[in-house]
């Protein structure tokens, strides 16, 4: 079993959009990474965001995002449908973070119970999520002030 999550917050860091899906079976670390990015943006897009700051935690695939690389391979194809989506943006800027700055993200990925089907939450969601959220802020701002 395996999951993807994502967050969306406004300019201000609250939570205005968060969604987990959960499955079966594995791909690579990377493949999955970009399947979680493509979830992530198409839906913000079906939400109406238009301009994104995309944060993850997978180096590689930041990095060939940043640059346009669409391998000749399976996470081709991933990146390949993940750019399509960037027509549609008004801005998008790709940032990679350490796994600990994920932990929102990866939270949601994991929410019990097991769920195989996608679960959106546009306004009340798991309490686990702000609680993790607000620490996260916490510590954006903390660092901000050093």
């Amino acid at each position: 079993m395996h999951g993807w999550g994502f967050v969306i917050r406004n300019h201000v860091g609250d939570v205005v959009l968060m969604g987990a899906k959960q499955g079966l079976g594995f791909s690579t670390p990377e493949e999955e990474e970009a399947r979680a990015c493509f979830y992530a943006l198409s839906t913000a897009l079906n939400h109406g965001f238009s301009q994104l700051v995309v944060e993850g935690d997978c180096q590689a695939l930041i990095s060939k995002l940043q640059r346009g690389v669409t391998p000749n391979n399976s996470l081709g194809f991933f990146i390949s449908d993940i750019l399509s989506l960037l027509v549609r943006l008004e801005f998008i800027s790709w940032s990679f973070v350490k796994r600990g700055g994920n932990t929102v993200a990866r939270a949601i990925a994991h929410l019990p119970p097991v769920a195989l089907q996608e679960r959106l939450w546009t306004e009340e969601g798991p309490d686990i999520v702000y609680d993790l959220a607000t620490k996260d802020m916490c510590t954006y701002i903390d660092q901000a002030l050093i």
